[in-house]
């Protein structure tokens, strides 16, 4: 639900001047360039792509890039986002900041921070990047994934053994499988409708009653709430069965702080301080 608000919001170019009468004057995408930058930050991709790209990466960790690409002017030319393993930051010697980038293949990229756009969460530990949610999620999906893997191992075993014949004498291995194939075949078998079982004094025939398999419920409600909570989200949300006030709460609490920064994020670094001083700034909408 997060990605999908996120990838929803309505990016816009709005430029606001204030005239000599003090009336402000608001034009809505002046510049042509700009309003499609923000339709098609790329060829490979439109602006709700790559804002549910960013809004996935920060779900999960705490922090999401994107490169802006200029021209020999400084114009803002494409945005692409940056699918990294790792990130790092460097400073030359004259203070300016960059940050490294680790990717999935091994290679490793250095940017100027004026030209990434970051969308950060959770950042108490540090200044530049956010905590990622991992170290906190992992355990919980082991609890998850334990639980499945033990309710399957259940329901096959559950499945395997219904009857034990237990002979009073000791017999041959292939004796005590034929009698156990008589005895299914003869009781078990849904063509004899008689309801009505036997055998003789040598075995005793006993019922294995399946167990419950399903593991406690109060502690598999428990651990789905801490995962909600960590994304700060709830049931209603994930399946899309909340009011209209609650939706506002959720909307509130999770999709506006994403919002603001994201319109911070690229007003400051698709435009420079001249072009922000003149009244132009991007804003995301929800409509």
């Amino acid at each position: 639900p997060k990605v999908n608000t996120v990838g929803k919001l309505l990016a816009t170019h709005i430029r606001t001047k204030v005239l000599p009468d003090g009336k402000k004057d608001t034009k809505v995408n002046p510049e042509p360039y700009m309003r499609f930058l923000l339709e098609e930050p790329n060829p490979y991709m439109t602006g709700q792509k790559l804002q549910e790209r960013m809004a996935a990466q920060l779900a999960i960790n705490k922090n999401a890039f994107a490169l802006i690409v200029r021209d020999e002017n400084g114009y803002p030319t494409g945005i692409y986002p940056v699918a990294c393993t790792g990130a790092e930051a460097l400073y030359d010697s004259a203070g300016t900041l960059f940050l490294r980038f680790s990717m999935p293949n091994g290679e490793s990229y250095t940017f100027e921070y004026s030209d990434v756009i970051q969308l950060t969460e959770d950042v108490a530990m540090g200044t530049i990047f956010g905590q990622p949610i991992m170290p906190a999620l992992a355990p919980l999906m082991e609890i998850v994934t334990t639980t499945d893997q033990g309710i399957i191992s259940a329901i096959k075993n559950s499945s395997v053994i219904r009857w034990l014949l237990k002979f009073n004498t000791s017999q041959r291995p292939e004796d005590i499988k034929r009698a156990a194939e008589d005895f299914a075949n003869s009781f078990l078998s849904i063509e004899n409708g008689t309801g009505v079982a036997g055998v003789d004094a040598k075995a005793e025939a006993k019922q294995i009653e399946p167990h419950d398999y399903v593991p406690n419920a109060a502690k598999m409600e428990k651990t789905k709430a801490r995962i909600y909570a960590l994304f700060n989200t709830n049931e209603k949300i994930v399946n899309s069965n909340w009011t209209e006030s609650e939706w506002a709460a959720y909307f509130e609490a999770e999709i506006e702080p994403v919002l603001l920064d994201m319109q911070n994020e690229f007003t400051r670094k698709l435009f420079s301080r001249r072009e922000r001083a003149a009244g132009n700034r991007i804003i995301f909408d929800a409509g």
